[in-house]
Formats: structure tokens, C-alpha cells, sequence
């Protein structure tokens, strides 16, 4: 569960409500499709109603691959027969972080991790607000948190760019 929060930035209820005929892990297109939640055991459709598809990484369509399924073969995530629950899921990721020894974190901060590694390999916003089934930008904006370092970075792509300024002044340093 943690691995799809990360790298495919679900919502939780579309985490649990997810089933095996909405994973493609196969072939040159390994995706998600997205169509419905879950939410204290009520399924319905995601938070904008519209389904959308989540292409996967290469290395977490393999982990789908290779998982193995349930004895009815629903449910991607499943205790007891059905759907795992809220509380079962925060206190499995309660325990990942005791063991990890990080402060202990919500699921929806993962997705908005997925949205700001997204935006850090120079993806646009648009693209990342269609990902995570966003209705505008300025939704998506509230998502994204940026490092210190990463906008430093970013900042000393100027270099160049300020380099190439004393070319045509005949000037080679401030």
C-alpha cells in the first residue's frame, strides 16, 4: 500500500477500494484505473467523479506482477475476505515508521510527496493535477513542497545563462 501511496499518489479511499481488474501490470503500458473509492465501507466514485488512469513505474508494476492475490481474487488490499479498513491501514503505517524510526505520518502525505517528486523531474503542473485527479492547478499548487535545496538548484541554472551575459558586455564577473 505504502509503495502505490508513493508512486501512484492515491487517495485513500481509492488506495483501499482498489481491485485486481483495475491493475494493468502487464505489457508496455503498466497502469491503474481509477474508479472507485471506498470511504468507512461506502463505495463510490473518486472525489471529482471522473475515473482517470495512473501509469505505473516500471519497478512497482513488477512488485503488482509478482503479488499474489486473495483467495476470491478481488480486492488488491484485503483482510478477512474484503477491503482493509482506515484504522488497519494507519496503524500498519504507524508500525512502518516505529520501525523506520521517522516521525509517524499520514497517508495523505504520501500523496503529496508523489506530487512534489513529480514537479521535482520537471513535470508540469497540469500533468500532475491530471495524475492525481485534481479540477485545477490551484489545487495541485497546495500539493507541492519544495525543498530549500531543490530551489537552490534550480536557481543555479542562472549561472549559465549569467555567464553567457559576459559575452556580450565584455565583462566576466560582477
Amino acid at each position: 500500500m505504502v509503495l502505490l501511496a508513493t508512486f501512484a499518489g492515491l487517495r485513500f479511499g481509492e488506495l483501499v477500494a482498489l481491485q485486481w481488474d483495475a491493475v494493468h501490470a502487464e505489457g508496455s503500458f503498466p497502469h491503474l484505473r481509477v474508479h472507485r473509492t471506498l470511504v468507512d465501507g461506502v463505495e463510490g466514485t473518486p472525489k471529482n467523479h471522473r475515473a482517470r488512469t495512473i501509469p505505473l513505474p516500471a519497478p512497482v508494476a513488477e512488485v503488482l506482477r509478482n503479488r499474489s492475490r486473495d483467495a476470491d481474487g478481488t480486492w488488491l488490499f484485503t483482510r478477512y475476505g474484503g477491503p482493509i479498513t482506515h484504522k488497519m491501514a494507519d496503524n500498519a503505517l504507524k508500525a512502518i515508521c516505529k520501525r523506520l524510526g521517522r516521525e509517524k505520518f499520514g497517508w495523505h502525505t504520501l500523496r503529496h510527496t508523489y506530487a512534489t517528486w513529480l514537479v521535482q523531474s520537471a513535470a508540469s503542473l497540469h500533468h500532475v493535477g491530471m495524475l492525481l485527479g485534481h479540477s485545477s492547478e490551484k489545487v495541485t499548487r497546495v500539493y507541492i513542497h519544495l525543498r530549500p535545496e531543490y530551489l537552490q538548484s534550480t536557481v543555479a541554472k542562472l549561472d549559465t545563462e549569467f555567464a553567457a551575459l559576459g559575452q556580450y558586455t565584455g565583462k566576466t564577473s560582477a
